[in-house]
């Protein structure tokens, strides 16, 4: 078997990540691709030692590979479909709550609404494509062609798509030491230092901003730092937004080895969603697992720990109404909380990682789900579109002739 990773990009983000460690993970016992484009993260990765790189252009010719299964996001159904020859099998792994739903046409304008306001525009306005969609993935579940990463991914599917019942969850795996060992920094900085590690752009930019206000409202920055590890869109607006504050300090996006190498130094607490999270707390830091806005988080929004975590869960997308999270805590009960006992939150943060995300575990169930998988790109029927689409599509392209001129 060989297992095809599908998720061509220049960026450093979660996915990317997850399947570069995966692939690391699988390499003695089968073969490994990955489709990237043209000076992309897993051609900077340095996987040749280990993998085959094939290009994301023309066609994939399946004839060159074994047994070949794809691995991917369901937010990349169209472009595999587009891609692959057909014979190929496909499993699907749901790893953002709104996975399908960025496919629809607009998702960037549209995902700033509810969720009650966006499944009734996608079953309405878009319904042509939800029912494509609905169809497609209902094979997928029925062909075990479809797991989620957590019960926040599985119940947004249910939400939107009235099904998945049967299907099963996949964590997101990390390599994970068998003991607990806290990094200990022979020289301490003079300010304690907290750190945001991930995107800033899109569902991540508001809760960051949110975090960062709260850091300067509490007057925390007269003893302590809080660095910005990460690139994207928005890194420019929050520089000129809080570069003034010499507390605050922009890292830029680490590669993996500089990125382990920094959570190794003395951190006291690390606020993250996703992969990061994990991250963080495998290395021993006090781990603050955030959850995702597309517009301003609300007031009374608090914070939880990693281990505090349900299903698996690595985030939540939730709206700008008040939250209804009375066991969460305040910036500075957090801070407390490490000061009193640093290594039992550091501790427990670390063993809900090694008992719950631990990759030799999850890469066994990984393999079993791309064994058991029945479906083929060829089984993905047409994504219908809409007139609202077509639409879409011309005032994009007309934009971006425009933008050339």
């Amino acid at each position: 078997m060989t297992i095809v990773f599908f998720y061509p990009s220049k960026n450093i983000g979660g996915v990317q990540t997850l399947f570069l460690r995966l692939g690391e993970a699988l390499k003695d016992s089968f073969d490994i691709v990955y489709v990237d484009v043209e000076n992309g993260f897993y051609s900077n990765s340095g996987v040749q030692s280990f993998a085959r790189i094939v290009k994301y252009e023309g066609q994939f010719d399946s004839s060159e590979y074994s047994d070949p299964v794809i691995v991917t996001p369901p937010s990349e159904i169209i472009k595999a479909k587009n891609y692959f020859s057909g014979n190929e099998k496909v499993f699907f792994w749901h790893v953002h709550p709104y996975n399908t739903i960025s496919t629809f046409p607009g998702f960037n304008f549209f995902n700033k609404l509810s969720k009650r306001t966006i499944k009734l525009l996608v079953k309405t306005l878009l319904l042509s494509q939800h029912r494509s969609l609905k169809k497609t993935f209902g094979k997928a579940l029925d062909a075990n062609a479809l797991m989620f990463m957590d019960g926040t991914n599985k119940d947004s599917f249910h939400y939107f798509f009235d099904k998945c019942d049967s299907a099963g969850l996949l964590p997101i795996p990390v390599e994970c030491s068998a003991t607990f060992e806290k990094s200990q920094c022979p020289n301490r900085p003079e300010k304690e230092i907290l750190v945001w590690v991930g995107r800033v752009e899109h569902f991540k930019s508001p809760i960051l901003d949110y975090i960062l206000n709260k850091f300067l409202v509490s007057s925390l920055d007269k003893n302590h730092e809080f660095h910005i590890v990460g690139d994207g869109q928005d890194l420019e607006r929050f520089k000129s937004m809080y570069s003034h504050n010499t507390s605050i300090k922009f890292i830029g996006s680490l590669q993996p080895a500089e990125l382990q190498q920094l959570l190794e130094s003395d951190i006291k607490l690390s606020f993250c969603m996703g992969t990061s999270a994990l991250e963080c707390a495998k290395a021993g830091i006090p781990s603050v697992l955030v959850d995702a806005f597309y517009t301003a988080v609300p007031d009374n929004y608090k914070f939880k720990w990693l281990y505090e975590s349900k299903n698996f869960s690595l985030g939540e997308v939730l709206s700008s109404k008040p939250v209804d999270n009375e066991c969460g805590r305040e910036l500075h009960a957090l801070l407390e909380e490490v000061e009193n006992n640093d290594n039992f939150v550091a501790k427990q943060c670390f063993d809900y990682v090694a008992q719950n995300h631990n990759i030799e575990v999850v890469k066994k169930r990984l393999v079993n789900g791309l064994r058991n998988s029945n479906l083929y790109i060829e089984d993905i029927g047409r994504i219908e579109s809409t007139m609202i689409y077509r639409l879409y599509g011309c005032l994009r392209d007309r934009a971006q002739i425009l933008t050339k001129k």
